[in-house]
């Protein structure tokens, strides 16, 4: 192969690997989602007064994803409100679920590159309850802060990405008869904060504080009640892995290149009294 040739097909070389590297530098996302309360700010009275409790126990379960692939992490489960960490990472995505005497949280990332994966799902959540006994009717009141981060980093123009936090306080009382928790009230305590999901652009950081105050029930006496904390937080991300339109230079080193061959490859053929 003459010199000449191999300039003009290096120029066309050069050309489509800046398209591919194109599309690959903007197929990528991540999204993040994390949930916590700060324990101190967890309050429950029983007529007034703080209740003793005769039981603890926390946990926390992580879980990642990507494609078909997923993987998660078996829930911890730690008594007295112990320290205690459930951490997932796999290529492209992490959950991590945790707690200690002072802190409730869970967070969850992902991120989509549109080449290894075309989606990834993380998520963690972690719980806390306490169990009590309750002698008499009583006025049960409970509250606590929860805090909401999510951050999204992507290209609106290729990518989805989605979060959520989902963050409750739970109450239960134990049937004496099975010795088994039963919720009181299915509407009483769950609450979601939703992040991005469909078209627009919500690059950055969204942060918010949320007190659930005064959350009030009724109580009749000789029973062992218990209340607790959860947050489940959930972090996903796909990209449409589409290439973006090549740049005017990249497409002028194409050109030439071609314009190039089909000059020479004419000049050669009438060379040979060949007229195309």
């Amino acid at each position: 192969m003459s010199k000449r040739y191999q300039i003009l097909f290096l120029i066309i070389f050069i050309g489509l690997g800046s398209i591919l590297c194109s599309s690959l530098t903007y197929a990528t996302s991540t999204s993040e989602v994390s949930a916590w309360v700060d324990w101190s700010t967890f309050q429950v009275t029983v007529n007034g007064s703080l209740p003793t409790y005769n039981g603890q126990s926390s946990s926390s379960n992580a879980n990642a994803g990507y494609t078909d692939i997923g993987v998660g992490a078996d829930p911890q489960w730690a008594s007295g409100w112990g320290s205690l960490t459930s951490l997932v990472t796999i290529p492209n995505v992490t959950g991590n679920g945790f707690t200690t005497p002072d802190l409730l949280q869970a967070d969850g990332s992902a991120i989509a590159d549109g080449i290894t994966s075309t989606y990834a799902r993380a998520t963690a959540n972690a719980y806390r309850i306490g169990y009590f006994y309750v002698e008499s009717d009583s006025w049960l009141i409970a509250s606590a802060t929860f805090n909401l981060e999510q951050i999204f980093s992507y290209d609106p123009s290729f990518e989805t990405v989605g979060g959520y936090n989902e963050y409750r306080i739970g109450l239960y009382r134990v049937n004496p008869s099975t010795g088994i928790s039963e919720k009181i009230d299915e509407n009483l305590d769950k609450f979601f904060h939703y992040g991005f999901q469909g078209s627009g652009n919500m690059n950055g950081t969204w942060t918010e504080t949320d007190e659930l105050l005064g959350i009030s029930y009724f109580l009749d006496g000789g029973y062992t009640y218990g209340v607790d904390v959860s947050i489940y937080s959930d972090a996903n991300c796909g990209t449409t892995a589409l290439a973006p339109v090549p740049e005017p230079a990249t497409m002028l080193l194409i050109v030439s290149g071609l314009i190039g061959l089909a000059g020479y490859g004419r000049k050669k053929f009438f060379k040979k009294g060949i007229n195309i």
